[in-house]
């Protein structure tokens, strides 16, 4: 079944509920942790109810949905604020940001990001990382004339500048018609 919860993600990346954020820790990591998009990159939150399944297509996103609060860098696993764990694969990001391999990408405010694959979505999901997290890095980064660089034992990654824009979804505040939620 195919919802529409008044819920959006703003440009700082706050949660809202119509006007209000989102306070409740476990409401905004359950949100977090049944974020996906779909294959025309619309992001909803999957509820499952037993044998039912709910896909409630929030209002937007126009900035990052998730946070990435710490990272191993020997093992490329990802943890992320809302306790979920993913691994990057320099890859996969890459090729869904249409860039060379990369872990990261930097946003030209500072902003370090990348892209992760929750379960069940079709696509790229944004993840900015926390101050902690980018400063954790401070050892094996390294700006050269060609840009920022991950140094690695088995060589350097770029740290490609990109702007996250594509990734996110403009914001439609339309209230739902009281058809977009039956009640069952």
């Amino acid at each position: 079944m195919r919802t529409k919860p008044e819920v959006h993600v703003d440009q700082a990346g706050v949660w809202y509920f119509r006007t209000n954020p989102i306070d409740n820790a476990s409401i905004l990591n359950y949100f977090k942790q049944n974020l996906k998009r779909d294959e025309d990159g619309l992001y909803y939150i999957e509820n499952k109810f037993g044998e039912r399944k709910e896909e409630g297509y929030i209002q937007g996103v126009e900035g990052f949905p998730l946070v990435i609060s710490s990272l191993s860098t020997d093992t490329w696993k990802a943890y992320l604020e809302c306790d979920v764990q993913v691994n990057l694969d320099p890859d996969w990001i890459g090729k869904q940001a249409s860039t060379e391999p990369a872990y990261f990408f930097y946003k030209d405010d500072s902003t370090l990001w990348t892209l992760i694959q929750m379960d069940g979505s079709s696509q790229a999901i944004p993840a900015r990382l926390s101050g902690p997290c980018m400063a954790s890095l401070h050892d094996i980064l390294e700006q050269s004339d060609a840009g920022l660089n991950l140094m690695l034992p088995d060589g350097s990654v770029p740290v490609i500048t990109r702007d996250p824009g594509d990734f996110f979804q403009k914001i439609d505040l339309t209230p739902p018609d009281p058809s977009d939620n039956p009640v069952e």
